[in-house]
């Protein structure tokens, strides 16, 4: 059930990615940039926001998604780690659950 709670919630990340249509306004951009669609506060430090005037964020390297209640944390390339489901997949993203980091309340991916 959680595990398909944690899938169900990336799906939906790249659902609606893949829904743009035209050409790609983002080619060029590094594979797993993701759309910030709302202001995010850091979870290392909340005083760091992300603004969704910046627009992108990435490349993602880590997402982890909470067990209990499916929301998801985006952890970036030399930033912190944003606790939100308001990203958006931009451009293409491999994402594999990584066993090794996965603890008692969270669920944790990889992306390459």
């Amino acid at each position: 059930m959680r595990t398909a709670l944690a899938a169900a919630a990336l799906l939906a990340c790249f659902t609606q990615a893949a829904r743009a249509a035209g050409p790609d306004p983002f080619a060029g951009e590094p594979h797993c940039t993701a759309r910030i669609l709302t202001d995010v506060p850091a979870e290392e430090a909340p005083e760091q926001m992300k603004s969704k005037t910046n627009k992108l964020f990435g490349p993602v390297t880590q997402i982890k998604v909470n067990r209990h209640n499916g929301k998801m944390t985006f952890c970036g390339k030399d930033t912190y780690c944003y606790n939100s489901n308001a990203f958006e997949f931009v451009t293409p993203c491999r994402i594999k659950r990584d066993p090794d980091m996965t603890d008692g309340q969270f669920f944790s991916f990889f992306t390459r």
